[in-house]
């Protein structure tokens, strides 16, 4: 019997997207054309302080012992710019990232450090993408379109969950009394990720 021992390599499945192969292909066209030197690219990252190994090494008959922070559980964002020339515009955010703070990032940190035609270039993101919503207390409804290829479960806190079928439509009431309510996307495809956006408030 043979295997097949070749690295396997995950993809998103937005890639699958007649738009987003579009924008990809295009991409990739100009690229001769675009100078290096001008190309900014920004990118994020995380640690937090419960990030420590689950398995080690030690003499056979002993425990194994390792420490880490208790009850301190904290999350650092690192978020950068990187040019042909070395990393720029780094800054440490305590927590997670959202649309405000990455707003403030580019402004006061950001564009300081850029010079005319240059090119920032970014990864799609909903943690970045500032979302206000507002609606009248009662039954409200959600038009959904879930245009990726997998399922996914969007969640109102305190107002349900709903199913979105790969590339479908749906429809989704729930009845919210006054307040400010999170979204939360749980994305079905082959991994565990969560997004979450600002949400609505409710008067």
């Amino acid at each position: 019997m043979a295997f097949d021992t070749k690295k396997k390599t995950l993809h998103a499945a937005e890639q699958n997207r007649s738009d987003v192969a579009q924008a990809r292909t295009e991409w990739r066209e100009r690229q001769p054309s675009l100078k290096s030197a001008r190309l900014v690219f920004i990118d994020e990252t995380w640690a937090k302080t419960n990030m420590v190994r689950l398995r080690g090494r030690c003499e056979r008959g002993t425990r194994l012992i390792d420490t880490t922070p208790h009850g301190h559980w904290k999350t650092s964002t690192f978020i950068a710019a990187l040019r042909e020339d070395g990393l720029v515009a780094p800054a440490v955010f305590d927590g997670a990232i959202n649309a405000d703070l990455f707003l403030c990032y580019v402004e006061q940190v950001l564009v300081p450090t850029l010079q005319a035609g240059d090119i920032v270039v970014k990864a799609q993101d909903s943690t970045f993408v500032p979302v206000t919503l507002t609606a009248p207390h009662g039954q409200v409804t959600f038009f959904l379109d879930n245009t990726d290829n997998a399922l996914h479960n969007f969640h109102i806190t305190g107002g349900g969950t709903k199913s979105m079928p790969a590339n479908h439509k749906v429809r989704f009431s729930a009845t919210l009394a006054p307040g400010t309510y999170e979204f939360r996307l749980y994305l079905n495809n082959g991994y565990a990720r969560m997004t979450t956006s600002p949400g609505v408030t409710v008067f």
